[in-house]
């Protein structure tokens, strides 16, 4: 069940699970996963943070169609309307994972279709009389590196990104894989949940641009 999330910024973002949403809302932020959460997370913000969530997506994919506002009728109405926003990126997100999942699974396929001229080639070796040595200038595929996942990939890209001394910014890694913000932070959320890599999250001095990195 996507969960969603609205940082200090008032930076509105869906996740797929409730720790990752609770951690990008931070302190000063609001997590939730159903409407009536949502209305009680923000029961104590002025009315002027409402419009400040909802002008930070009106206009932008998937919301170009969405007009900024300068005031809410009552808070009810801003709840309801942030709240139906938050669904279309829930529903977004879903579908973007599935996609993510089937380049990965696509990539473990071709790494394992990879091996098996390899495999085929060390078992011949294996049942080949004790005469036929191999030559000097032969090689051998004993020796020879698994195969990595094929390069190019998006989960391949993140991770190179996340690697790298002092990890990637968002704005980085959304450059670099043509995502939106919210299916950024739920790629990276999944790295972590169902991959088993420790990520972290911090704020860079100067900018407070956020940078994520894998834990080394």
């Amino acid at each position: 069940m996507p969960t969603y999330s609205i940082d200090g910024d008032s930076n509105l973002a869906v996740h797929p699970d409730k720790g990752a949403a609770t951690r990008e809302a931070g302190s000063t932020g609001a997590a939730f996963e159903t409407e009536a959460d949502f209305s009680e997370a923000v029961a104590a913000w002025p009315a002027s943070r409402l419009v400040d969530v909802w002008n930070g997506f009106a206009g932008a994919p998937p919301f170009a169609e969405l007009k900024e506002v300068k005031r809410f009728t009552d808070r009810k109405s801003a709840v309801a309307r942030i709240w139906n926003a938050a669904q279309r990126l829930g529903e977004t997100l879903e579908e973007e994972m599935k996609i993510a999942e089937q380049d990965m699974l696509r990539a473990q396929q071709e790494a394992a279709s990879a091996t098996k001229p390899a495999k085929a080639a060390r078992t011949a070796a294996a049942k080949a009389p004790a005469k036929a040595k191999a030559t000097k200038d032969a090689t051998s595929t004993d020796d020879a590196p698994e195969p990595k996942q094929r390069e190019g990939t998006r989960k391949a890209t993140v991770l190179a990104l996340l690697e790298r001394d002092g990890g990637a910014t968002l704005e980085e890694i959304m450059s670099e894989t043509q995502w939106q913000k919210h299916s950024v932070r739920g790629f990276i959320s999944t790295l972590a949940s169902k991959h088993g890599h420790v990520i972290t999250s911090t704020r860079r001095e100067g900018d407070q641009a956020r940078v994520y990195a894998i834990a080394k």
